[in-house]
């Protein structure tokens, strides 16, 4: 290909800035494209290399990304040990036309992204064909990828390097590490723990639920400036500037958040359910035991104190199934556990021991981490175990709630973010007055909306005297504090700019996650809201090309590839599509690659064979096998 002399483009020049604009909306060669063709700006000579339709490549005892794709495991078994009897499938009419049209597009919109400047240049050799990269006579002036454990190679099309354009072609927007992420078992992680593979809370926009989705890949964004967002319910989420909430809006940027907007948060269980057999009493139990229970304690037995006879109750009847006693101190409130049997170990000093709990304070208590996987039946026994140890019932004045009352407010998000699941809008609010005449700061967790308290009483299976409390309050039907219209939506209180700080960025399986409650974006495009980028229809109809791009994802290590579909009819359609690493896809083809290798060394096809589609498959040994050999 030969070009004339060609200015890079920088981020500082006007032409990357309109692209840039234009890449926010999720999309990137088209606006790249775009620029050039209407401002002319593109090469005056490039060279197409056309290859001839219905010669494919032949097998060389190597997994090839643009022939194998979506072969089973004997179909490729016979690809590598009968090279002589293999024929590929012919191309029709149609198909050798796309073939040589796209070859001329091709040619085309290549020149195009290498006059900008943005291909990453080659080095080396080719980690696929193993010659020095270079465009003079023995050279290979592709980009190759290989992984020789398994015997797959290929060359890719190019690697974009968009210069002030985060990493790669997306701008994967960022966290600090401490924000913590919604996983999919229900469970909370900071940013810092999440890891590639790992299975958290996304967000189906089309259904308004929340959906399991996997974490494609880890960032580190360095250090940068983080901005805090609050909303008026207490929720704080720190992120950077450009870091997309999803709003009545739309998706809109941390930065540009202002006091009264509405973000959505997440709400809704239908992700999980509570395992069968799950002891639900247990559950209430770590409930009380993280309201009114001493776990400080350096005896052989922790305590809980207990004033109210229905918790007395229901301690009892839980300390019973585990074959413990609750004895009584002798003084005040207090009691503590005892073996039933002398010759067992006392059950509820291991669950304590077994969830973490020891040693934590009224100031580090959080909810159990097995309370957090068991499901939604769990959630509301901890909950109302809680809330018979810590929680009030006020009746009085002009708005009527219920709250848990903590000096932990960690521990109170998280009560947050669990009633958030239950669909229970509840607020974070400071409380200050003296102690021992000091200055004191605890906090509530409030409800006081009409349609969450009715939920919220509804749910909550209380053993306490609070249960009537709160019963006489909904039959008083109490005026609502909040409009019932922004259920399951919370109004921005401030957004404030902080300091620099190291930021993580989680790339995400469709883009969307659950943070602090909070539903957000991983990235600054929005690939997954534009028509354009329907990756669903890719996967459908070319499934042999889905395949191929993950294939070379795989090896390559990268975590994103662009697709671009060109029509053949008028009115002339440039399509592109973002092809995120689909790690699940990718360990089947593993599996299916060792699996194939293995049976080459052996001698044996691998079994079984009724799925074959290749008019050129060896006949099955088994006997009772309806597949034939045509040959």
């Amino acid at each position: 290909m030969h070009l004339r002399p060609a200015v890079v483009v920088t981020a500082a020049s006007p032409a990357f800035k309109r692209i840039v604009r234009q890449s926010a909306q999720g999309l990137v060669l088209k606006p790249l494209l775009h620029a050039y063709l209407y401002e002319a700006k593109f090469p005056d000579r490039f060279d197409v290399t056309f290859h001839k339709a219905g010669q494919p490549r032949r097998p060389d005892g190597w997994f090839h990304p643009s022939t194998h794709p979506t072969m089973d495991a004997r179909q490729l078994y016979y690809y590598l040990t009968d090279p002589d009897g293999w024929e590929a499938e012919r191309l029709s009419y149609e198909s050798r036309m796309a073939v040589t049209m796209g070859s001329a597009v091709h040619g085309f919109i290549e020149a195009c992204i290498r006059f900008g400047g943005w291909f990453v240049p080659l080095e080396g050799d080719c980690p696929a064909c193993g010659r020095p990269h270079g465009t003079g006579e023995g050279q290979c002036d592709e980009y190759g990828a290989a992984d020789p454990a398994v015997g797959s190679r290929g060359h890719m099309d190019g690697v974009l390097d968009i210069p002030g354009w985060g990493r790669g072609v997306f701008e994967f927007k960022c966290l600090a590490p401490e924000t913590r992420i919604s996983m999919a078992d229900g469970s909370l992680l900071p940013a810092s723990a999440v890891a590639a593979g790992d299975m958290i809370l996304g967000w189906d926009e089309e259904t308004d639920t929340l959906a399991p989705r996997a974490v494609q890949q880890i960032w580190d964004n360095g250090t940068v400036p983080v901005w805090t967002v609050e909303t008026r319910e207490g929720r704080r989420v720190a992120v950077t500037d450009e870091h997309p909430f999803w709003t009545r809006r739309g998706w809109v940027f941390a930065k540009e958040l202002v006091a009264g907007d509405l973000v959505k948060v997440g709400g809704g269980s239908n992700w999980i359910k509570t395992p069968v057999g799950y002891d639900l009493d247990e559950a209430r139990f770590l409930g009380v035991m993280v309201g009114d229970g001493s776990l400080t304690s350096q005896r052989s037995s922790f305590k809980v104190s207990v004033a109210d006879t229905g918790i007395l109750d229901s301690v009892r009847r839980y300390a019973a199934s585990v074959g413990c006693d609750v004895n009584y101190e002798g003084r005040g409130v207090d009691y503590h556990f005892s073996r039933s049997d002398k010759s067992r170990p006392n059950q509820i000093n291991a669950l304590i021991k077994r969830e973490g709990m020891v040693g934590s304070t009224s100031w580090t208590k959080h909810v159990p981490p097995s309370v957090w996987t068991a499901g939604p039946d769990a959630w509301i026994a901890f909950l109302s175990g809680y809330f018979d140890a810590d929680g009030t019932v006020v009746t009085r004045g002009s708005y009527p709630h219920i709250s848990w009352a903590s000096v932990n407010r960690p521990l109170l998000e998280e009560c947050q973010i669990l009633l958030g699941y239950l669909d229970v809008r509840a607020s974070i609010m400071r409380v200050r007055g003296r102690y021992k005449g000091q200055e004191h700061i605890s906090w509530r967790l409030l409800i006081r909306d009409a349609i969450a308290v009715m939920r919220v009483q509804k749910i909550l299976k209380l053993e306490s005297a609070k249960a009537i409390a709160l019963a006489a309050m909904v039959l008083k039907q109490p005026k609502p504090h909040h409009l019932t219209a922004v259920q399951g939506w919370e109004k921005i209180k401030q957004v404030s700019e902080g300091l620099a700080r190291p930021t993580i960025a989680i790339e995400v399986e469709g883009g969307v996650h659950v943070t602090e409650g909070i539903v957000t974006h991983n990235t600054g495009g929005r690939a997954e809201f534009i028509s354009d980028l329907d990756l669903d229809w890719f996967k459908e109809n070319h499934a042999v090309y889905y395949a191929q791009v993950q294939e070379y994802l795989r090896m390559s290590g990268y975590g994103k590839a662009i697709v671009l579909f060109a029509s053949l009819s008028y009115p002339w359609k440039l399509t592109e599509i973002h092809v995120p690493y689909d790690h699940g896809f990718a360990q089947q083809t593993v599996e299916k690659f060792e699996l194939v290798r293995a049976h080459v060394a052996m001698g044996t096809p691998p079994d079984p064979c009724c799925a074959l589609k290749s008019a050129k498959a060896k006949a099955c040994p088994a006997l009772s096998c309806p597949v034939k050999a045509i040959r």
